[in-house]
């Protein structure tokens, strides 16, 4: 009875081991994803709203190409905001599995999760 326990206890632990480490590496994708909208995509976005009405003011571009950056910077804040979301979840996963908090830095404000905002 005794090793029937060890055995459950060590397939337990192995299965909990595996799980810890497949979220470690969805955490670890879902904060790349993050850097990547917050230090990039949003910005450039951002800059390409400006150009489109600077073009649109000058007479140069319509006012589509206005709607369309803006377009283009609420999918991406959209999808900077769902990637911090999953983020923030697989790391309250893990510190389910481990019942501790998780040591690296985590926080939203740590993670930049302020979205540059649309120039009007």
């Amino acid at each position: 009875k005794m090793e029937g326990s060890l055995e459950k206890r060590a397939s337990i632990e192995n299965d909990l081991r595996d799980r810890l480490k497949k979220i470690y590496v969805e955490a670890k994708t879902e904060r790349r994803l993050v850097e990547l909208y917050s230090g990039t995509l949003l910005p450039k976005a951002k800059e390409l709203i400006s150009i489109a009405k600077i073009k649109y003011k000058n007479g140069e571009g319509g006012i589509s190409g206005v709607f369309n950056a803006q377009t283009m910077w609420l999918g991406f804040s959209r999808a900077y905001y769902r990637a911090m979301a999953n983020y923030l979840e697989k790391t309250a996963e893990m510190e389910r599995i481990i019942g501790a908090n998780y040591k690296e830095r985590t926080g939203a404000e740590q993670m930049g999760m302020n979205v540059p905002e649309v120039s009007r």
